[in-house]
C-alpha cells in the first residue's frame, strides 16, 4: 500500500465573507495505492487497508480531525505492465474532516 496525501480540499469558515485561513475547518484528502501480483491480491490489500482506516482519527499536527472515510468512487483493478511480471492495483481516495484543534 502506497498514500498520497493531497492536502486540504479547501478552507471554510461556512462565512460568505470568510477568508481561508490555516485555521479554518477543512477536509484533508489522501490517496492509497492498493497493489497486488494478480486482481484478488489487490483486492485483499485494499480490504486491509480499508479496515485500518476507515473509522480511525488521523492525526494531523494543530486539526481535530474527524474518523476517515471512503470518497467511493467504484475504481477498478488496474494493470501496471511497465514492470515484469506485471502488477495490478487500485487507487482509492479517503476524507478525513477536521476543524481547529
Amino acid at each position: 500500500m502506497v498514500a498520497f496525501d493531497t492536502g486540504p480540499d479547501d478552507l471554510d469558515d461556512e462565512r460568505l465573507a470568510a477568508s481561508q485561513r490555516v485555521d479554518s475547518k477543512g477536509d484533508y484528502r489522501f490517496v492509497t495505492k492498493s497493489v497486488g501480483i494478480d486482481p484478488f491480491a489487490a483486492r485483499q490489500v485494499r480490504d486491509a487497508v480499508a479496515t485500518r482506516i476507515t473509522g480511525h482519527r488521523l492525526v494531523v499536527a494543530g486539526r481535530a480531525c474527524g474518523p476517515a472515510y471512503w470518497d467511493p468512487s467504484n475504481a477498478p483493478v488496474q494493470r501496471d505492465t511497465s514492470v515484469t511480471p506485471p502488477l495490478y492495483f487500485i487507487e482509492d481516495d479517503w476524507v478525513v474532516p477536521s476543524d481547529r484543534a
